[in-house]
C-alpha cells in the first residue's frame, strides 16, 4: 500500500514538475528555475529545428540565451499523462495551448507538446530529458508545403485581441475620451 502510494505521490508531483517547465519557460521567462530541476545527465529537443543537444552544462547554456528572449504568454487546457518506468523513472507527455500575452505586441497561438523524463535521485526528482514539439499536425492534410492552419489559428488570436482592445477602449470612463 505505501509503495502504491509513493508511485501516486511521484505521478502527481512528475505532472505538476512538467506544467512548471512550461510555465517558468513560457510566462515567466525563469531559465535559472528550469535549470535547478535539470538532472546531471539531460538531453534536449526545443522545438525549432536546430534546438538539440546532450549536457546539463550546454543545455543550461543554451537556455541561459533564453533569458529576455521568450516573450510573456499564457498556458491553457494543459493535459499531461504520466507512466512509471521503473519505481525512480516516470515519464510525462502532454500538450497545451500556448499564446503570446496580447501586451507583448507578438501574436502567435500553439498547441505546444512535451515530453519530460524524470528520475528519482536521493528522494528528489530531476529531469533527464525534455522534449517540446508543435504538433505539425496542424499542417492539415489539406495544407501543402506550409501549416495555413496555424496562420489561421493565428490570426483568429489577433482579431481575438483586436476585438478586446476595442472593447477596453469603449468601456474606458468618458473622462478618458477625447
Amino acid at each position: 500500500m505505501t509503495q502504491s502510494l509513493d508511485r501516486d505521490k511521484r505521478i502527481q508531483t512528475v505532472r505538476k514538475l512538467t506544467s512548471l517547465l512550461f510555465h517558468k519557460h513560457y510566462c515567466e521567462n525563469d531559465v535559472e528555475s528550469i535549470i535547478e530541476l535539470f538532472d546531471d545527465r539531460l538531453s534536449w529537443f526545443g522545438a525549432g529545428e536546430n534546438e538539440y543537444n546532450v549536457g546539463t552544462e550546454t543545455v543550461s547554456g543554451i537556455f541561459r540565451q533564453f533569458v529576455d528572449k521568450v516573450p510573456k504568454c499564457n498556458i491553457w487546457d494543459e493535459e499531461y499523462d504520466v507512466i512509471d518506468l521503473s519505481p525512480d523513472i516516470y515519464v510525462c507527455s502532454g500538450r497545451a495551448w500556448i499564446a503570446t500575452d496580447p501586451s507583448t505586441e507578438v501574436y502567435l497561438r500553439v498547441h505546444q507538446r512535451i515530453t519530460a523524463v524524470f528520475r528519482w535521485v536521493d528522494g528528489t526528482p530531476r529531469c533527464c530529458h525534455i522534449h517540446i514539439s508543435n504538433p505539425y499536425s496542424e499542417m492539415t492534410q489539406q495544407d501543402v508545403g506550409f501549416p495555413t492552419q496555424v496562420g489561421k489559428y493565428t490570426y483568429e488570436y489577433l482579431h481575438k485581441c483586436i476585438d478586446e482592445y476595442k472593447k477596453r477602449l469603449k468601456n474606458r470612463p468618458s473622462s478618458w475620451k477625447n
